[in-house]
């Protein structure tokens, strides 16, 4: 009877001394995390909390005061949003955008990749080049490609009138209805780019060289071997370039 009350006493020891460790353990993850859920706490769970509060309110005519007088409307405004003609044209100004910037991204990632894939020499200087533009800051970016596309004093316009061609020279790239989105695809996808690459390049690279070189040997053409082998063994890599990349990739124009 000792030896049971003996050993039930060192089973609640050795379960108490558990529990305390694993509590120990837990404080000390929840320490480093603290920063991170303070922060994500502050600049992004209150505001999308805030952000749902206003849009169930309305700040009366008549009230100069915009966050002391605001009145409950319940869904109205998301009423008076769905009928509104300038979201919708937003919206469909949203799908342009994904329609140019998706398949374009993919094809400049992989094309990036298949070329670095290559034994040539610098490749890492190249590597770096092309990646930097994905660490750099939106707002230098965004900046530079404004500068670039500026109908003053932007470079791009400047080698386009030297060849010839004075369409941009008045409104420059962003400021005509037809060559603004795609101007900014164009600096969004050079971007993001290199995102894209790095990962294409790590898959592309893991493809074992038996299979090219078997495809070889049966007369494969290299465009064969690519939608053959290339193609298909990287597509598990497409969604997570395209995810991580674009969701960098929005900045404003001035």
């Amino acid at each position: 009877m000792r030896n049971r009350e003996t050993g039930g006493a060192r089973a609640r020891q050795t379960w108490s001394r558990t529990l305390t460790a694993r509590a120990r353990e837990n404080l000390t993850a929840y320490g480093f995390l603290a920063p991170f859920l303070v922060v994500f706490a502050v600049f992004l769970v209150y505001p999308v909390f805030y952000s749902l509060y206003l849009a169930l309110h309305q700040v009366p005519t008549d009230s100069f005061d915009v966050f002391g007088g605001l009145q409950f409307v319940g869904f109205r405004n998301f009423a008076k949003l769905f009928t509104d003609v300038k979201f919708w044209w937003s919206v469909l100004m949203t799908l342009y955008y994904a329609a140019l910037i998706i398949p374009s991204g993919i094809a400049v990632s992989l094309a990036l990749a298949l070329l670095l894939n290559n034994r040539l020499r610098g490749v890492a200087v190249y590597r770096s080049a092309f990646f930097m533009p994905y660490v750099l800051d939106m707002l230098v970016v965004g900046i530079v490609w404004t500068l670039i596309y500026s109908p003053h004093i932007g470079v791009l316009v400047r080698i386009l009138e030297a060849a010839g061609i004075t369409t941009f020279s008045e409104k420059g790239f962003l400021g005509m209805s037809t060559t603004a989105m795609p101007s900014v695809v164009f600096a969004n996808v050079l971007k993001g780019a290199g995102f894209g690459m790095i990962l294409y390049l790590s898959a592309i690279q893991n493809i074992p060289r038996s299979l090219y070189e078997a495809a070889e040997i049966d007369g494969a053409t290299p465009w064969r071997r690519f939608t053959a082998i290339t193609l298909p063994l990287v597509k598990p890599i497409t969604p997570r370039s395209r995810s991580r990349s674009s969701s960098r990739s929005r900045f404003s124009w001035s």
